[in-house]
């Protein structure tokens, strides 16, 4: 149930940095486009518009903003701008989460622990990794989940199925 609820909260965080995007373009726009606010949004586009159809409608989404700064800010912010880079542009990644979350949900595909260790006890990573090859005894088992309990640092790690360029991210 945890990461049904993790996807959930994960959601309406996405969802509210995108929002913050709209109220930026909301903020600058004049009163006749607030009238329709239905047309006015932030525009995040992966590819360049080039056909009469894109262009109207990056147009039609800031229509009602005069300052020229910020015109320039939203368009110097475009994520087609990035080049290679364009799949880790931080306003794609939000924008497409929140299309995914929108009509789909955040699909959770681990969750993880990392935990580390104070550097004078350098012995525990060692017998960490003969845990994960199977080759520890269950004595040693059991001195290393008390070690654990007792000097280990526990961080949570969450991953989801696509963020950025990353099909699967893992923290550990």
């Amino acid at each position: 149930m945890i990461p049904l609820r993790f996807g959930v909260l994960a959601g309406e965080v996405v969802h509210h940095l995108r929002s913050c995007l709209d109220h930026i373009v909301w903020h600058f726009s004049d009163d006749a486009s607030r009238a329709k606010p239905r047309s006015i949004e932030f525009p995040i586009f992966e590819v360049k518009p080039s056909n009469k159809k894109e262009i109207e409608t990056y147009e039609r989404k800031v229509k009602g903003i005069s300052n020229a700064n910020v015109l320039r800010m939203i368009e110097e912010s475009q994520p087609y701008r990035a080049g290679s880079d364009i799949a880790d542009h931080r306003l794609l990644i939000i924008h497409n989460m929140d299309i995914i979350d929108k009509h789909r949900e955040l699909t959770i595909v681990d969750s993880s622990v990392n935990i580390s260790f104070p550097v004078d006890i350098p012995e525990l990573g060692e017998k960490i990794r003969l845990y994960h090859e199977g080759k520890l005894s269950p004595a040693e088992d059991v001195a290393l989940s008390r070690a654990i309990k007792d000097y280990g640092k526990a961080s949570p790690g969450v991953a989801f199925r696509q963020f950025g360029k990353w099909k699967v991210y893992r923290t550990f």
